[in-house]
């Protein structure tokens, strides 16, 4: 198809810039692998006409600013400013564990609007410690605006560009991401007649892009062999990525720590989509199905739950929604030891808030706090009552997400207060399917 058949048959006033790009490109070259297309959609794509950008580079709202506002999606932070402060106290316990160095930094990949920065450094505030040099690395230009904003006041370096591949200094200190991972684009594969097959994506017609299933690429075998994965007739994420992150993540650190949150394969969720304010469906997302969640503005949708839907290949959607893959923990524990990180804590995040003493916090915080003055602080958060009670009972995130903390050159004689506890008091019973991560030395070699 020639490039003026495409731009007659099709309503170009309607095609988005980045649709249009990615369509000239499929023409070009062929059908594109799924993390090409992926990554396109959630950072946009550099062109000979110049970069046009994707849903992190334009279009993410991260939380509700106030109690009228749409936003895409909300993280445990944006829940409460409690989960920063625990995150504080699991921080000042590390520091202390390597000395209470001078140099002693805390690293956040992908650092959101801000606002786990923003409840860290008052945790650590008000623990009357000493607060360390903070650093962010955000390659989206939109929320590193969000962040400065927020972070004004407060002693912050910022580093633009991509939490896969930065280079800091040798660094003493902690990193830390929260749904980073879940973020980078990935390969999609599945069995197909017997045969494994790789995702690539065709032009597909005016309303969605198509599925071509090729041969798979060398890369994606070797990382199949790598990490013993299983591969059946159900689509399935490889995140190739995860494996180059933590590995450059380790090579950034000289002694500390690399705290990873995110949700993991094999997890439950429920999201209702909403489009110009009006409820259109609800999609329960089961670990058979959950691979890939599109949220924005308020809506989700959810790919790869069937044949009928198909939503992720939604021309209308690609470059507006978010787009996020469930992690596979073992992957990033199995690269990040080869790499010399061995784990040290290994939880959910119930767990892990529970062993940081949440409940004490909780009123702790809410006595010191005076609902007034935390308001001022911490703006609608600043109900501790009100947003405890969203944390507390928000079991998508207590119970989805994991906790998995590293360590490079670091001697414990006790364990972590945050690895301490697997489970959160309340919700033990129904986080049956939790295994712990074991990493053979064969198989990190």
């Amino acid at each position: 198809m020639s490039h003026e058949q495409v731009t007659r048959s099709e309503d170009t006033a309607a095609k988005s810039p980045l649709v249009y790009a990615v369509e000239n490109e499929i023409l070009v070259n062929g059908p594109i692998s799924f993390d090409r297309f992926m990554g396109a959609a959630l950072y946009g794509l550099d062109t000979s006409l110049g970069f046009i950008p994707g849903y992190y580079s334009e279009e993410v709202s991260i939380g509700k600013k106030d109690k009228e506002d749409k936003f895409d999606f909300s993280t445990s932070p944006e829940l409460s400013p409690v989960f920063g402060f625990c995150l504080a106290e699991q921080i000042i316990e590390m520091k202390k564990i390597l000395g209470n160095p001078a140099d002693f930094k805390i690293v956040e990949m992908g650092g959101g609007r801000g606002t786990l920065a923003y409840d860290i450094i008052h945790g650590i505030r008000y623990a009357g410690e000493e607060l360390p040099e903070y650093v962010i690395i955000e390659s989206s230009s939109t929320l590193q605006a969000q962040q400065r904003e927020k972070l004004k006041d407060e002693n912050v370096s910022f580093l633009a560009g991509s939490a896969i591949d930065f280079e800091l200094p040798q660094t003493t200190g902690v990193f830390i991401s929260n749904e980073l991972p879940d973020a980078f684009p990935v390969k999609m594969v599945s069995l197909r007649d017997g045969q494994v097959k790789e995702l690539f994506i065709g032009l597909g017609d005016n309303e969605k892009f198509e599925e071509v299933w090729q041969d798979p690429s060398e890369d994606v075998l070797d990382f199949i062999k790598r990490n013993k994965v299983e591969i059946d007739e159900k689509t399935k994420p490889l995140n190739l990525l995860s494996e180059k992150w933590i590995q450059n993540v380790a090579r950034q650190i000289r002694r500390g720590f690399v705290i990873t949150i995110d949700y993991e394969t094999g997890t439950f969720t429920t999201t209702t989509l909403h489009i110009d304010g009006q409820i259109e469906f609800v999609t329960r997302s089961t670990k058979e199905d959950l691979d890939l969640v599109f949220m924005a503005k308020g809506r989700a949708l959810n790919g790869f739950s069937g044949e009928e839907g198909k939503e992720h290949l939604c021309k209308k959607y690609f470059g507006k929604v978010d787009l996020t893959s469930s992690v596979d923990f073992s992957v990033i524990a199995r690269a990040g030891k080869t790499a010399g990180l061995r784990i040290v804590g290994d939880v959910t995040q119930g767990g892990f808030l529970e062993g940081l003493g949440f409940h004490s916090l909780k009123e702790l915080h809410y006595e010191t706090y005076r609902e007034r003055e935390a308001r001022v602080i911490f703006g609608d958060r600043g109900n501790f009552k009100g947003t405890l009670r969203a944390l507390d009972n928000a079991e998508e995130l207590l119970d989805r997400d994991r906790v998995l903390i590293q360590a490079k050159n670091v001697e414990l004689t006790n364990p972590l207060s945050g690895g301490e506890h697997v489970y959160h008091d309340r919700l033990h019973s129904s986080y049956q399917t939790f295994r712990p991560i074991e990493i053979t030395e064969e198989e990190a070699n």
